[in-house]
């Protein structure tokens, strides 16, 4: 059996949830102006096992 390499897209319009999104979320005192926060989508770019490990997940949940 041969199976082809799989074309990778990327998916702009999902949402996330963060914890300031909630509630009654607690304040991030610590967070410095000048540091820039990595966004979800550079680390699945950046990471091969974690992207495939979302696929994997989103294509179980497409399946149930």
């Amino acid at each position: 059996m041969v199976v082809p390499r799989a074309e990778l897209n990327i998916i702009d319009n999902y949402f996330t949830f963060r914890e300031s999104d909630y509630k009654d979320a607690l304040d991030n005192e610590t967070t410095n102006g000048d540091e820039e926060e990595a966004t979800s989508t550079d680390i699945l770019e950046q990471d091969y096992q974690l992207s495939r490990a979302v696929d994997a997940v989103k294509t179980i949940a497409v399946l149930n």
